[in-house]
Protein backbone atom coordinates (compact mmCIF):
# COMPACT_ATOMS: atom_id res chain seq x y z
CA UNK A 1 0.00 0.00 0.00
CA UNK A 2 2.80 2.74 1.00
CA UNK A 3 4.46 1.88 -2.52
CA UNK A 4 1.07 2.34 -4.46
CA UNK A 5 0.74 5.43 -2.34
CA UNK A 6 4.54 7.15 -3.32
CA UNK A 7 3.38 5.91 -7.02
CA UNK A 8 -0.10 7.73 -6.96
CA UNK A 9 1.55 10.97 -5.55
CA UNK A 10 4.65 10.85 -8.54
CA UNK A 11 2.00 11.12 -11.12
CA UNK A 12 -0.06 13.50 -10.03
CA UNK A 13 -0.21 16.14 -12.83
CA UNK A 14 1.90 19.56 -11.57
CA UNK A 15 -1.66 21.52 -12.32
CA UNK A 16 -2.63 20.62 -8.62
CA UNK A 17 0.20 22.33 -7.36
CA UNK A 18 -0.83 25.63 -5.33
CA UNK A 19 0.36 29.00 -7.18
CA UNK A 20 3.80 30.52 -6.02
CA UNK A 21 5.27 34.14 -6.80
CA UNK A 22 3.27 36.43 -8.68
CA UNK A 23 0.60 34.12 -9.67
CA UNK A 24 0.14 33.74 -5.67
CA UNK A 25 0.58 37.05 -4.63
CA UNK A 26 -2.81 37.84 -7.50
CA UNK A 27 -5.09 35.91 -5.43
CA UNK A 28 -7.34 37.52 -3.07
CA UNK A 29 -10.24 39.90 -3.38
CA UNK A 30 -9.48 43.39 -5.38
CA UNK A 31 -11.42 46.55 -4.84
CA UNK A 32 -11.66 49.32 -7.85
CA UNK A 33 -14.20 52.37 -8.51
CA UNK A 34 -13.83 54.07 -5.21
CA UNK A 35 -14.37 50.86 -3.76
CA UNK A 36 -17.79 50.12 -5.32
CA UNK A 37 -16.60 47.16 -7.17
CA UNK A 38 -14.48 44.15 -6.58
CA UNK A 39 -13.49 40.84 -8.59
CA UNK A 40 -12.11 38.00 -6.52
CA UNK A 41 -8.87 35.73 -8.06
CA UNK A 42 -8.55 32.18 -7.00
CA UNK A 43 -6.73 29.23 -7.29
CA UNK A 44 -8.52 26.05 -8.70
CA UNK A 45 -6.08 22.95 -9.37
CA UNK A 46 -3.24 25.13 -9.64
CA UNK A 47 -4.28 27.44 -12.30
CA UNK A 48 -5.80 30.97 -11.48
CA UNK A 49 -9.45 32.21 -12.32
CA UNK A 50 -11.35 35.52 -12.35
CA UNK A 51 -14.71 35.78 -10.53
CA UNK A 52 -16.75 38.77 -10.28
CA UNK A 53 -20.44 39.38 -9.47
CA UNK A 54 -21.94 41.41 -11.11
CA UNK A 55 -25.34 42.77 -9.70
CA UNK A 56 -27.90 40.03 -8.80
CA UNK A 57 -27.78 37.68 -11.29
CA UNK A 58 -24.85 37.64 -13.54
CA UNK A 59 -21.39 36.74 -13.10
CA UNK A 60 -18.23 37.27 -14.99
CA UNK A 61 -15.36 34.65 -14.98
CA UNK A 62 -12.77 33.46 -16.84
CA UNK A 63 -8.98 30.75 -16.52
CA UNK A 64 -6.29 33.04 -16.26
CA UNK A 65 -3.45 31.79 -18.43
CA UNK A 66 0.47 33.40 -18.96
CA UNK A 67 -0.06 36.68 -21.02
CA UNK A 68 1.01 36.45 -24.78
CA UNK A 69 2.67 39.62 -24.00
CA UNK A 70 4.83 38.86 -20.83
CA UNK A 71 6.61 42.25 -20.44
CA UNK A 72 3.25 44.68 -20.41
CA UNK A 73 0.85 42.38 -18.92
CA UNK A 74 1.42 38.49 -16.72
CA UNK A 75 -2.21 37.20 -17.56
CA UNK A 76 -4.66 37.36 -19.52
CA UNK A 77 -8.24 35.35 -19.85
CA UNK A 78 -10.85 34.71 -22.28
CA UNK A 79 -14.24 35.90 -20.51
CA UNK A 80 -17.61 34.12 -20.08
CA UNK A 81 -19.41 37.11 -22.33
CA UNK A 82 -16.78 37.23 -24.70
CA UNK A 83 -14.55 40.17 -23.68
CA UNK A 84 -11.00 39.20 -23.07
CA UNK A 85 -9.19 40.42 -19.67
CA UNK A 86 -5.53 41.14 -18.96
CA UNK A 87 -3.73 41.62 -15.78
CA UNK A 88 -0.43 42.67 -14.35
CA UNK A 89 0.93 43.48 -10.31
CA UNK A 90 2.25 47.07 -9.87
CA UNK A 91 3.27 46.93 -6.82
CA UNK A 92 0.61 46.23 -4.44
CA UNK A 93 -1.57 47.15 -6.89
CA UNK A 94 -3.51 44.76 -10.01
CA UNK A 95 -3.94 46.78 -12.99
CA UNK A 96 -6.36 44.99 -15.29
CA UNK A 97 -7.09 46.65 -18.60
CA UNK A 98 -10.46 45.41 -20.27
CA UNK A 99 -11.64 44.40 -24.22
CA UNK A 100 -15.06 44.27 -24.86
CA UNK A 101 -16.49 41.00 -27.54
CA UNK A 102 -16.24 41.47 -31.08
CA UNK A 103 -13.75 45.00 -30.35
CA UNK A 104 -10.44 45.34 -31.33
CA UNK A 105 -9.91 48.16 -28.50
CA UNK A 106 -8.67 48.15 -24.98
CA UNK A 107 -10.20 50.15 -22.00
CA UNK A 108 -8.31 52.12 -20.66
CA UNK A 109 -6.01 50.88 -17.07
CA UNK A 110 -8.20 50.46 -13.96
CA UNK A 111 -6.05 49.93 -10.91
CA UNK A 112 -7.70 47.68 -8.26
CA UNK A 113 -6.42 47.57 -4.37
CA UNK A 114 -6.50 44.37 -2.01
CA UNK A 115 -7.99 45.82 1.38
CA UNK A 116 -8.05 43.83 4.80
CA UNK A 117 -11.88 42.49 5.63
CA UNK A 118 -12.44 45.09 8.14
CA UNK A 119 -11.18 47.68 6.23
CA UNK A 120 -13.55 46.59 2.80
CA UNK A 121 -15.73 49.47 1.90
CA UNK A 122 -19.53 48.86 2.31
CA UNK A 123 -21.83 50.64 0.16
CA UNK A 124 -24.32 52.81 1.74
CA UNK A 125 -27.79 51.80 0.60
CA UNK A 126 -29.51 49.05 1.51
CA UNK A 127 -30.53 48.63 -2.75
CA UNK A 128 -26.33 48.10 -3.27
CA UNK A 129 -25.75 45.30 -1.10
CA UNK A 130 -26.00 42.08 -2.76
CA UNK A 131 -27.91 39.36 -1.40
CA UNK A 132 -25.52 36.07 -0.55
CA UNK A 133 -26.60 33.22 -2.73
CA UNK A 134 -25.61 29.44 -2.81
CA UNK A 135 -23.82 30.30 -6.36
CA UNK A 136 -22.08 32.51 -5.03
CA UNK A 137 -19.03 29.82 -3.28
CA UNK A 138 -19.18 27.50 -6.08
CA UNK A 139 -17.22 29.86 -8.24
CA UNK A 140 -15.23 32.09 -6.11
CA UNK A 141 -14.29 31.21 -2.63
CA UNK A 142 -14.45 33.97 -0.56
CA UNK A 143 -16.99 35.84 -2.74
CA UNK A 144 -20.49 34.58 -0.17
CA UNK A 145 -17.98 35.45 2.44
CA UNK A 146 -17.60 39.25 1.25
CA UNK A 147 -21.32 39.35 0.13
CA UNK A 148 -22.43 38.10 3.43
CA UNK A 149 -19.76 40.80 5.14
CA UNK A 150 -22.02 43.79 3.54
CA UNK A 151 -25.28 42.10 4.73
CA UNK A 152 -24.06 42.07 8.47
CA UNK A 153 -23.27 45.50 8.53
CA UNK A 154 -24.84 48.51 8.95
Amino acid sequence: LKLFNKRVKSFRPRSHMPPTGQDAAMEGTWWYNKGRSSYTIFAVAGSLRYYQLLGESRELYGDLKSSSRPSEWTKEAALSNGARLRLRLEGDRLVTSYQKAFSSEWRPDIYAERWAEQEAPVPSAPAERPAPRSSDSVGAPGASRVAASFGSRE
